[in-house]
């Protein structure tokens, strides 16, 4: 049993080899700083890893698992060995930065805060089964494709991406037992990654690490952040690789015109990767890539380089699921090359939505739709807290800065287009999914990272704002909204 238990170690042994060198190469031959690399690397690694057996099983499909795995070891040794070639070796200084302790009791408190629930999270959800019928389907589309070894039994509402990373960890002992543990453990860890990357944007935005420190707190102390990361929230994925982007972008901003091909390969990497996790994450991947795009800086030259070498190399790394995608999106019919076969029910569920469906939310009427649906994130305290409004606040009271770093602006443009035009609570347009984003918090989790690094940019501000507020007006404000619920 406990031989059993420490095989599971192997694959992030291998995770973190393969992370390792690639921040190194990040590191020294790009020029990003240690967190930015670290970031990165640990970002891309797992998810290459469902990339390749994706790869593996659709070009040498129902091989036996052995062969896949040996294939998987392979490329690990050679593309590690490729980046410490190239890096000269150097990665081990990246594994393990130098950690400061703050000096003031607030940001000591914020950091303890912290630490506990981050440790709770990981207990709560390494040793307790998964509940939550979302993972519970992408859990057993994971065991399909082991069973199968093929991508032919891939459905509509379940992308391949997490299920071929928990594939990964499969290979290893072949067979179920801890596998739900790896399942769990592998969003836990985007959690993190997600925690290091609002830490670094808003330390760098709000220059200080009081506001990074800030940012996490918010973050972990939102009750519904915390509460689906717990039970499966898969998003938290694509909204670690899309932080990793904008850390790209300040570098690529950084950069003289034809140099960016690098960080434009990079930035590709991650938009396809995202984009091969789930929907969500091409309609994030999307939004960013104008958004950098109009301002990126520089001349026209900068955004051609940028715009010919990030798309191919988004497409390339969806597999398929850019392409799938957009036909989806724009037609509700799926390219015949991939056997895709159009899923009427499905239609039918996206095109109306029963009566039935919104109860089972407790959505009654339009007044429901609106304070538990389209503005929950604003409405209902007792889950989202006040993170949203203080962030709306600071907006407006200081927008000069919040616009002032291109960072800032990728940030807000991504948050507004994701805010107006898909979760659309003003109904500035009618599309076939538009129930999914009213009854489903997620969407608003999705934009808490954005929304607390738009807040940190003006620390100050929101610090006066959180002395400023009676504790007695705020035990009103959360019974009357307890109430309404």
């Amino acid at each position: 049993m406990i031989v059993s238990a420490v095989t599971q170690l192997v694959p992030w042994v291998m995770i973190i080899i393969l992370a390792a060198s690639a921040a190194g190469y990040l590191r020294n031959k790009l020029g990003f700083t240690s967190k930015s690399s670290l970031i990165l690397g640990f970002g891309i690694a797992p998810v290459f890893f469902g990339q390749l057996l994706f790869v593996l099983y659709d070009f040498f499909p129902h091989r036996p698992h052995n062969d896949y795995l040996v294939a998987t070891i392979i490329a690990v040794f050679v593309l590690s060995t490729l980046f410490l070639l190239i890096s000269k070796g150097r990665f081990a200084k990246l594994i393990l930065p130098k950690p400061q302790m703050p000096k003031d009791m607030i940001s000591r408190f914020y950091l303890l805060s912290i630490v506990v629930i981050v440790l709770l999270i990981f207990l709560r959800m390494v040793f307790w089964p998964i509940s939550w019928h979302d993972s519970i389907k992408y859990f057993e589309m994971a065991s399909t494709y082991f069973s199968a070894r093929t991508t032919e039994s891939e459905v509509i509402g379940i992308r391949p991406g997490l299920p071929m990373m928990v594939n990964y960890f499969a290979l290893i002992n072949q067979s179920n037992v801890y596998l739900e543990a790896q399942f769990q453990l592998t969003i836990f860890y985007y959690y993190l990654l997600t925690l290091v990357g609002v830490y670094v944007l808003s330390k760098n935005l709000g220059r200080s690490a009081k506001a990074g420190l800030l940012s996490v707190f918010l973050v972990t102390t939102t009750f519904f952040f915390t509460n689906f990361t717990i039970y499966g929230f898969k998003e938290v994925i694509v909204v670690a690789l899309a932080l990793s982007s904008i850390i790209v972008f300040n570098k690529m901003v950084e950069v003289k015109d034809k140099s960016i091909m690098p960080q434009a390969i990079v930035l590709g990497v991650l938009f396809g990767s995202m984009s091969f996790i789930h929907f969500t994450g091409t309609v994030i991947s999307i939004i960013l890539f104008f958004s950098m795009l109009i301002f990126l800086g520089g001349g026209i030259k900068k955004r051609i380089v940028y715009v010919v070498v990030s798309v191919p190399i988004g497409i390339l790394f969806s597999l398929g699921e850019a392409g799938f995608f957009a036909m989806w999106a724009m037609t509700g019919l799926f390219p015949p090359a991939f056997s895709r076969a159009f899923d009427s029910a499905m239609a039918e569920k996206l095109s109306s939505v029963s009566a039935g469906e919104y109860s089972s939310f407790g959505i009654g009427d339009s007044l429901d739709e609106a304070i538990k649906g389209k503005f929950q994130a604003f409405t209902q305290l007792q889950n989202f807290g006040l993170v949203y409004w203080f962030a709306v606040l600071t907006m407006f009271i200081k927008v000069k800065n919040t616009v002032n770093k291109h960072s800032g602006r990728v940030i807000l443009m991504t948050l507004m287009t994701f805010l107006f035009l898909i979760i659309n609570p003003f109904t500035l347009f009618n599309h076939h999914a538009s129930y999914v984003f009213v009854v489903s918090p997620k969407y608003y989790l999705i934009l808490l990272p954005f929304f607390v690094i738009l807040a940190s940019i003006n620390y100050s501000q929101v610090s006066n704002l959180l002395s400023r507020i009676p504790y007695k007006l705020l035990l009103i404000v959360l019974a009357t909204t307890a109430l309404v619920s």
